[in-house]
């Protein structure tokens, strides 16, 4: 992960796991070994075996199944059965999720089984350094693990030395509690060996934070909070980790780690050739801006946030201007964009990219002067007679699937095009994770003063008080990083004649395509008055009809407005088990205007038309993959999950 900064980084090339013997015949190539376990983290288009996808690991399908059966999150094409319950064992993001955590856990298991039988006389640091190298790999197979256990429930367990190949028949624990001991266990010697500083200062290793941080969540998962409220008043005391002052800037590209990090992945880039290509090799990038940019934009559709979701922050809260665009209004992390297409015509973008504009397209200048406009979001429907006739954008739903006209902007920073691949960072556990599920162990140890305190510390920053106090100048604060007052600069090809004028037939060179930016949401130069939290939630608990406690409303409602379009929503929200009653009050069956409605009514109706019946055993646990129980003589059917 290389990105300019202060600090170090963890360099993860691109490499399989080192042979055999040769990885553990020195400390120098165990080290390697132990950066090939790094590599699982990433995308990688060369790592593909059946349905397994390895172009999108770490986004799809970590966010789709995190967030789509909240509904908070919409969608439309295939992935709209993951919006509506009507997924099934056959699918294959299920097989994708499964496959991908065990081919991981074998690798690590494989790298734990020959550092066994290295001497500790072997490294330069001894005992020391060889548990700190069992440390980072038994936690990366926790993490592992508490992937799948999270998604499934009780899954077979196959430990150190053992792989999907050398054991493709074991059968699923007795207990759930069989697969959290080892995962506790795992968590629990890395946590007892690393520091929270990463080792050699190298960002993007594993660090006594993340793996307290998982601990404490498999702990709550078990239902002992007095334990897990303890771990994470170790990361709150320990005063490594702050939030920062503003929001939005936990989502800006290219920034590497910062101090509300615990544990994320950060994809770099340099900004020029590649940012349109994906070598074979390559794993630096992802499709994470084409499954977040609005449809009418260049995106796919594969992400939405409901007008429901949108409505229900309290005024005053800039979570949501500064995480998602709306209808009318405008992406202001894309403007002042120019690119060259592939006919070398240069394509300049207006400033702001607003939604459900019909004129507000990107503008072909061709060489002879003449303009069109794309109308539709297919890249490949170019016309020369003037506009494309198509949908309608101005609606409050959009598409054949009657999608809501939101768009979170979290992983859509730059264009679509042409940064089909843009820098981004999968930010997998924040401080603002460590401070919220604090407070969920507050509330269920039946101590409310200190987790009315967490949701106040969460909520100041929400309201921009951080902002006002942080010194940023708001006319001045950039976002991202580069040159003074330049940010994500692009390079194209374009070709030029003798003249200097455009043309196809003339010499190809490259220009920088800058893009000039002040912050986008102007810094808060003053504090304000938040809402008391506790008034707020005792009467949003009342008039809606919750049973849930206020403490876990509040909790629940919190998680929604900090983490949408992330990695941790429904997981959260089923373990507190407000997940079924969430959907009842939020998207009441039946409300609304069917999606099939004379004169495409459901377009101007915010209203989600939820039709089918919640399945408290489906919102438990997702299908064991069909592959897996095809496969594995050791489960059947009758080891499936209920429901399915």
């Amino acid at each position: 992960m290389l990105t300019p900064s202060c600090k170090d980084f963890l360099v993860v090339p691109q490499y399989d796991i080192l042979p055999g013997d040769i990885m553990f015949d020195s400390e120098s190539n165990v080290t390697a070994g132990l950066v090939g376990l790094y590599d699982t983290f990433y995308p990688n288009r060369q790592d593909s075996e059946g349905t397994f996808d390895g172009n999108s690991w770490g986004f799809i399908p970590q966010m789709l199944l995190a967030n789509h059966p909240t509904m908070d999150t919409q969608t439309t094409g295939w992935d709209i059965r993951f919006s509506t319950q009507e997924w099934t064992a056959g699918d294959k993001e299920f097989y994708f999720i499964w496959f991908g955590s065990y081919r991981n856990i074998g690798r690590a298991n494989i790298f734990l089984s020959g550092l066994q039988g290295m001497d500790a006389s072997m490294f330069s640091g001894g005992q020391t350094a060889k548990d700190l190298m069992e440390a980072q790999a038994r936690a990366i197979r926790a993490y592992n693990y508490l992937t799948l256990v999270k998604n499934f429930g009780r899954v077979p367990m196959l430990l150190t030395g053992e792989t999907y190949s050398t054991s493709p028949s074991k059968p699923r624990p007795e207990s759930d509690e069989d697969t959290w001991n080892q995962i506790i266990e795992d968590l629990e010697f890395a946590a007892g060996k690393l520091d929270w500083t990463p080792i050699n200062n190298e960002y993007g290793r594993i660090t006594k934070g993340m793996a307290v941080g998982y601990l404490a969540e498999s702990y709550m998962w078990l239902g002992d909070y007095p334990t897990a409220k303890g771990l994470y008043k170790q990361i709150i005391d320990s005063g490594v980790y702050e939030l920062l002052p503003c929001y939005t800037t936990n989502f800006d590209n290219e920034t590497g780690w910062t101090k509300e990090d615990i544990f994320s992945v950060v994809l770099w880039s340099d900004f020029g050739s590649n940012m349109n290509s994906w070598g074979p090799n390559a794993d630096n990038y992802m499709w994470a801006a084409r499954n977040s940019a609005n449809m009418e934009h260049g995106g796919w559709g594969s992400s939405m946030l409901s007008w429901e979701w949108y409505e229900s922050f309290e005024d005053g809260d800039r979570r949501r201007a500064a995480s998602v665009v709306a209808l009318g209004q405008s992406n202001p992390w894309v403007n002042n964009t120019a690119r060259v297409n592939a006919n070398q015509e240069v394509m300049h973008y207006p400033v702001g990219v607003t939604l459900g504009a019909s004129d507000d397209k990107f503008i072909i200048d061709k060489p002879e002067g003449q303009k069109i406009m794309r109308s539709d979001y297919n890249a490949d429907n170019w016309k020369t007679d003037g506009p494309v006739e198509g949908f309608e954008w101005s609606h409050v739903k959009q598409g054949g699937w009657v999608a809501p006209q939101i768009s979170s902007t979290k992983f859509w920073r730059m264009h679509v095009e042409p940064a089909n691949f843009q820098p981004l960072a999968f930010r997998y556990l924040r401080y603002s994770h460590v401070l919220l599920s604090y407070a969920e162990c507050c509330f269920m140890t039946n101590d409310d003063t200190n987790g009315w305190a967490a949701i106040r510390e969460i909520r100041n920053r929400a309201w921009g008080n951080l902002e006002a106090g942080s010194g940023l100048d708001p006319e001045t604060y950039i976002v991202g990083v580069g040159e003074p007052g330049i940010v994500n600069a692009q390079v194209a090809k374009v070709r030029f004649n003798d003249a200097g004028e455009q043309d196809n037939n003339g010499t190809e060179e490259s220009i920088k395509m800058d893009r000039q930016v002040t912050f986008p949401l102007r810094l808060q130069t003053e504090t304000v008055a938040v809402p008391d939290a506790q008034e707020y939630y005792t009467n949003l608990k009342s008039s809606k009809g919750y049973s849930a406690s206020v403490g876990i409303l509040a909790v629940t409602t919190e998680r929604r407005h900090e983490f949408s379009h992330e990695f941790n929503l429904y997981y959260d929200m089923k373990r507190v088990g407000i997940i079924d009653e969430h959907i009842d009050i939020e998207y009441p069956i039946n409300t609304g205007t069917p999606n099939n409605a004379p004169n495409n009514a459901a377009y101007d109706d915010k209203r989600t038309y939820r039709t089918f019946v919640n399945n408290p055993n489906m919102l438990k646990y997702y299908p064991i993959p069909a592959n897996e129980i095809l496969l594995n003589d050791d489960i059947t059917q009758a080891d499936q999950n209920p429901g399915y």
